[in-house]
This record gives structure tokens, C-alpha cells and sequence, in this order.
């Protein structure tokens, strides 16, 4: 609360809205936009709203039309001109005016917000088929058009909630696609759908995916480093102190994944099944769905219960672990050995799923899927792993499924 013999900024924050808020009663949390949250109190005669902006968005301005009497102040409880135009930012605005609860609110609602009026997003799930999702930012119902390769489809969007709207495509897309919606007060959003999957091959065995090509490599700095300045300080040396080359395909029961690792020192050295993730390891990741950009405008930026993470291990040189790190206590019975050739200065991470026990993932001929993979990396004992290589953010350092890449069955 203080720096030194003075009390810090904030202090005055928590002075005004102890004095502004001092016996008020709360009645409720409105929909204004999704980044605006708004919340009305009341106090004898007297309607109270508090209001800012969240996220990190620019400031914003609205267009006010509120009572003559009203009374507005700024964070730190000074007095703020009552005229037509206020400035939100992330720090609260404090509204008093001499009238009932919903008809302050109803006066804050008619205000003009510099503000957009949905969100729009466009994923695939499968190769023949496009999904957008359009979450309306505002308390009004939005009817809006969307245009996708040149034909015009209609969606009612109810006030602050999402739709989502399934179109037709090529089966085969060839380079970006646009997807255009338009809002009554004739706005434009756009988004594009980039078809960028890798493809994992149908095979039938372990043994015919090692005689495939490898999906993916992780070996490069600036692309598959967490931090390129572990580089930098030589924390990361090379690829012969950490790399990786993978494999993946899949069969009618299985999916068969292959880690081959080169890693000068082999380092694990944490017995409890929690901290698997901290030593030598491969984690990775899938968004069975390919729905995480629908999710992430929602705010839901982790992994889901739709969703699988896998931590693989050797732990202490001898114990061989495998965890669903979303279900642990899944009843599958994958296969996973691990084995390192010292001579080689290699860890070969060889994992067999079974397809059954992971429904939420559909492997079929053309559907997508988002996945991750990541290769950590601990050089001395009992001390967790600094750095990672990565085929994208999104797993270690916080959780970003939108993140991934994309990958499709053959």
C-alpha cells in the first residue's frame, strides 16, 4: 500500500470506491459489450453505474445521453464533466443520477461505443466444409449476412451470445479464403481461412511409419525455440543439445506417433507423477476439434475436456510414464516405450493410441485437427527444464490451443 513514507496510487482507488460505493446495494450486472462490463447499484434516491473497458483494447469512446443531474466521477473519485463524450479506459467511471436502477441503466445503453460489433472467426474440421462463428459484442440482436465464395447466407445473432454457421467448400481448398460478414449499420468484418494442414499418413504399423518421412523436425532457433535468447546465452547450444524429429501416422485402431530426440544429457530425475512435465519429456497436444479459434473469441483460451494432452517420460533412467494429463485416470492402454542410446546421445519416444479410448478425436480421411508438440529440456539434477523446442506456442508458458498447427487425416 506504501513506497516509502507515501502511499501508493492505488491507495486513493480503494479510498474512492469505499466513499462512492459506501452503503450502496448492488442490483445487477448489465450487458453493454462484451468489453465494457457494467454493473448498477443503488443508494436512497439515487442509481449508481460503474463502467470501464477490459482486454487490452484502445480506449474507448462513447457517446453519452444521460440526466442533467447526473454526477460523474473518475477512478480517484474526482468530479468528471457531465457532457457528451466520455473516454473509457481500464480504470472505472463512477455515474450517479436521481433515478430508478433500470432506467439509468436503459440511458447507458442508448450510448454510441467506438466499438466493433461482433467477432468473427472460420475454422475446418473437415476438408469439405467451412465453420464460422460470429459472437455479438453488443445488447441488441444482430441480423447479419455472410458471404463465402461468392454466396450470401443469413444469421440472426442473439444479443452478446455466438452463432456458428456451417457452408459447403472444395474439398480439396487451394490458397486463402475470405469470409466477409455485414451488419445492418453496414459494417464489414472479414476473416480468412488460410488452408495450411500437414498430413498424417495412413499406415497399418510402427514399422511402416519409421519407413515414411518425418511430419516435422524441431532444430531451428528461431521457429521452434522458446526463447531465442537461450541461444543467445548458450542456455541451448545446438541441435546436438536438444532437437527432434517426428513422425506421426494412424490406422483403423491406432494412432502412432515417433519422437526421436537428440539430447546430449538425459536428465529426469522428479518420481512423482505431477512432475512429469519438468524433466527430460515430450508433451503433446491435440485439438480434436479444430474449434480452438471459436473457443479463444470466447475467452476459453485453454485446452478442454474435448481436447487431450500426453506427457511422455523416462523417468530416473528406468520408469516409463505416459499420462493423459486431462484424464488421469484414463482406462486406455496405450503403448509408449522409451528408450536412450547413450552413444548416440538419443532418446526415441515410440507411442501407440488407441483410437477407441480417444472419441473425441475423429480419425477419419479428411478431417482436421490441431496438434502440438513439445521437447523439454533439463540438464541438471532435480532442477525442471528452462527451455523447450516447440512446433508452436501454446503448451508450455500458459495454454493457447488457437496456436497449433493444423493437421489432417489422410
Amino acid at each position: 500500500m506504501f513506497k516509502g513514507p507515501s502511499p501508493r496510487h492505488v491507495v486513493s482507488s480503494y479510498a474512492a470506491i469505499s466513499r462512492l460505493l459506501c452503503n450502496a446495494k448492488f442490483v445487477k450486472k448489465a450487458d453493454l459489450h462484451k468489453n465494457v462490463p457494467l454493473y448498477i447499484f443503488t443508494r436512497g434516491e439515487e442509481s449508481i453505474a460503474v463502467l470501464w473497458k477490459s482486454e487490452q483494447s484502445k480506449d474507448i469512446s462513447m457517446i453519452l445521453g444521460l440526466p442533467d443531474k447526473a454526477r460523474l466521477y473518475d477512478v480517484q473519485g474526482n468530479p468528471i464533466a457531465n457532457g457528451k463524450r466520455l473516454l473509457l479506459t481500464r480504470a472505472p467511471i463512477y455515474i450517479f443520477a436521481p433515478v430508478a436502477p433500470d432506467k439509468m441503466e436503459a440511458a447507458i445503453k442508448k450510448t454510441k461505443l467506438s466499438l466493433p460489433e461482433l467477432e468473427l472467426c472460420a475454422w475446418q474440421d473437415r476438408l469439405d466444409a467451412v465453420n464460422v462463428a460470429c459472437l455479438n459484442l453488443v445488447n441488441e440482436a444482430l441480423p447479419v449476412k455472410c458471404t463465402f465464395a461468392g454466396k450470401e447466407y443469413k444469421l440472426d445473432l442473439p444479443a452478446s451470445e455466438m452463432k456458428t454457421l456451417e457452408v459447403p467448400c472444395a474439398s480439396k481448398p487451394n490458397g486463402k479464403q475470405s469470409i466477409e460478414v455485414r451488419t445492418p449499420k453496414g459494417f464489414v468484418y472479414a476473416t480468412e481461412l488460410v488452408p495450411e494442414y500437414i498430413t498424417v499418413p495412413k499406415v497399418s504399423s510402427m514399422k511402416e511409419l519409421m519407413a515414411r518421412p518425418p511430419l516435422f523436425t524441431l532444430k531451428s532457433v528461431e521457429r521452434h525455440l522458446s526463447n531465442v535468447d537461450y541461444a543467445a546465452n548458450k542456455l541451448w547450444t545446438g541441435p546436438d543439445d536438444c532437437s527432434a524429429v517426428v513422425r506421426m501416422g494412424y490406422g483403423e485402431k491406432s494412432l502412432f506417433l515417433n519422437v526421436l530426440v537428440k539430447d546430449d544429457i538425459h536428465q529426469h530425475d522428479f518420481p512423482e507423477p505431477v512432475m512429469t512435465w519438468a524433466g527430460d519429456c515430450v508433451q503433446f497436444a491435440f485439438d480434436s476439434k479444430h474449434d480452438a479459434a471459436m473457443k479463444h473469441i470466447k475467452g476459453q483460451r485453454i485446452l478442454f475436456d474435448d481436447d487431450y494432452i500426453f506427457t511422455a517420460a523416462l523417468v530416473q533412467g528406468k520408469t516409463i510414464r505416459l499420462i493423459n494429463e486431462l484424464e488421469p485416470k484414463w482406462n486406455a492402454k496405450p503403448e509408449c516405450t522409451v528408450t536412450r542410446d547413450e552413444s548416440k546421445k538419443t532418446t526415441e519416444y515410440s507411442i501407440v493410441l488407441p483410437l477407441a479410448a480417444m472419441n473425441k478425436l475423429s480419425a477419419k480421411s479428411g478431417n482436421v485437427f490441431g496438434f502440438n508438440l513439445i521437447v523439454m529440456d533439463s540438464d541438471k539434477p532435480k532442477e525442471s527444464a528452462k527451455y523447450w523446442m516447440q512446433l508452436t506456442p501454446g503448451i508450455a508458458a500458459g495454454q493457447n490451443p488457437s496456436l497449433f498447427k493444423a493437421f489432417v487425416f489422410e
